[in-house]
């Protein structure tokens, strides 16, 4: 299991972190102090199985519904960096 983030390095927010383990992987986006949104499934996991990912220096434990490809996950790492935005990444669940 490993994680990532990716952020800019003149603003403490937004950031993302990505949690992965495998083939899955879960995406927060750390839009404020306050404000964390997770990235809604891509449809990777059909599992009822909940999954466990790293996240920051926790284990997190997500359904499905919060699950996407690892893959999937870094080119949004990448779309984040290039455009510094995350609203047109996907659908957004705030926490």
């Amino acid at each position: 299991m490993m994680s990532a983030e990716a952020g800019f390095p003149e603003l403490d927010y937004p950031y993302l972190a990505i949690g992965f383990r495998a083939d899955y992987a879960v995406v927060h986006l750390f839009a404020s102090a306050e404000h964390v949104l997770l990235l809604g499934s891509d449809g990777t996991a059909c599992s009822d199985e909940p999954i466990e990912v790293p996240i920051l220096d926790e284990t997190g434990t997500f359904t499905a519904d919060f699950v996407i490809d690892t893959d999937h996950a870094f080119q949004l790492m990448h779309a984040i960096i290039l455009n510094g935005s995350a609203d047109h990444l996907g659908t957004w669940h705030e926490l």
